[in-house]
């Protein structure tokens, strides 16, 4: 009670409170009255993108961290038990789980997931390209987490496997973006499957889409803008998107 009407007396003296994942919104509004927007963090850059080459495999990634959150054991079972010879899972980074899935793979005779270990920034813009699809994948319990992958994977263009709950989720289905799997075995493994099955054409339209919702919602200069007019220091520009559902 005592630390409840503390948090409530921090954001009393707010004029305007921004948060960086929709789900943050419900989270704060048992403690403010005040009005609550999404404000979340811009792309920090443009990818040039080289042409895929052609390979006669559909290319999933994941890429970043490899550690317990990812829920990558997961991920690695219900991609290799589909044994598909015309796809392949890359893992591209490192982390505490990175031995352990290796072994998984080696002690199943996985032969279609690679690890390519970390990669310097200069080679991701050859990864995406390379890549049919971004996976981004959290245990239930991050399901408020936007992660920083989200706008790398947007602003490269590129679809996205939302092994995922919550605002993510969200966003993907929203601006039709890919599509989402419960972290879950089953779930995870149906996901693969339908990928895997989906025309090239599919892929395309989930990637513009992809590239525009980047431009729109994490534009630097949008953002900017906005927290600048909800700050006072200049009047509202009603052409900068910024979706009313996340605005409370």
């Amino acid at each position: 009670m005592l630390l409840d009407n503390f948090v409530r007396l921090i954001y009393s003296a707010c004029g305007t409170i921004g948060v960086s994942s929709p789900g943050f919104i419900e989270k704060l509004r048992p403690y403010t009255d005040k009005e609550i927007h999404f404000i979340p963090q811009w792309t920090t850059q443009r990818l040039a993108m080289a042409s895929k080459a052609v390979s006669g495999k559909r290319i999933f990634t994941f890429a970043g961290n490899i550690g317990s959150v990812q829920n990558l054991e997961m991920v690695v079972e219900a991609f290799g038990s589909l044994k598909n010879e015309e796809a392949e899972l890359r893992l591209v980074g490192g982390g505490v789980f990175l031995e352990r899935l290796q072994k998984l793979v080696q002690a199943k005779q996985y032969r279609n997931i690679v690890f390519t270990g970390r990669l310097p920034q200069e080679k991701m813009p050859e990864v995406f390209a390379q890549s049919d699809v971004m996976i981004i994948s959290l245990k239930r319990e991050f399901a408020m987490t936007l992660p920083a992958k989200f706008q790398a994977y947007i602003a490269a263009g590129k679809p996205i496997f939302g092994i995922i709950t919550g605002d993510t989720a969200e966003l993907i289905e929203q601006y039709e973006l890919g599509m989402i799997a419960l972290p879950e075995f089953e779930s995870i493994r149906s996901g693969f499957q339908t990928l895997m099955q989906q025309s090239s054409r599919q892929l395309e339209v989930w990637g513009n889409n992809a590239r525009n919702t980047s431009k729109r919602l994490f534009d630097r200069t949008n953002i900017v803008g906005i927290m600048s007019c909800l700050c006072g220091m200049e009047e509202y520009d009603h052409s900068i998107e910024h979706s009313p559902k996340y605005t409370v």
